[in-house]
């Protein structure tokens, strides 16, 4: 059975405007995506094995730029921040927070002369450090492979909150170690 010349222009048209409804579905996608990449989350390869054993060397990570609109980071949370020098980020975890003193003795740390109860580290703390008072609007991060520690020098280890990039929210690469991070 032939279609009458008006059905026949009808399904050319439906046909024409299918195609706009999907290219237009991809484009609103790709801006979705491109805009929750540029304000909500930033990717980063781990390229050095500084949070060892809970991030590894390779690792894909997102870090969650709005968490700290909305709140403060806290004892434990994994952050990833930019360095003073050379502008390469950084992973490293809150251990110190403003107006407390660190210290790190006979490879514990000490929050105000009590020890810090550290379930994600593996191995104890090279180097020694004298008490350190964190600054207002400082924090003292610390990598969960302690044995990488070289020096405990102030600048290296307390962060400004202008230079926190976001908190570690998820690892999605490699497919098989995928996690959510609290």
């Amino acid at each position: 059975m032939e279609l009458s010349p008006r059905a026949a222009r009808n399904r050319g048209e439906y046909k024409r405007l299918n195609i706009y409804t999907i290219a237009a579905s991809i484009l609103a996608a790709a801006c979705i995506v491109a805009l929750i990449f540029t304000v909500w989350f930033t990717a980063v390869i781990i390229d050095d094995r500084g949070m060892e054993p809970t991030l590894e060397r390779g690792d894909a990570v997102l870090c969650d730029k709005l968490a700290l609109t909305f709140a403060s980071p806290k004892r434990g949370d994994m952050l990833c921040y930019r360095a003073v020098y050379g502008g390469g980020v950084y992973m490293g975890r809150v251990v110190g927070l403003a107006g407390e003193e660190v210290a790190i003795n006979g490879g514990s740390v000490y929050i105000n002369g009590c020890l810090l109860k550290e379930d994600y580290i593996t191995e104890a703390c090279p180097v020694d450090m004298e008490g350190i008072t964190v600054g207002e609007g400082m924090f003292l991060l610390l990598p969960d492979a302690r044995s990488s520690m070289q020096s405990t020098a102030s600048e290296e280890l307390i962060i400004s909150a202008e230079r926190i990039i976001g908190r570690v929210a998820v690892r999605v690469a490699p497919i098989s170690r995928v996690a959510v991070f609290e």
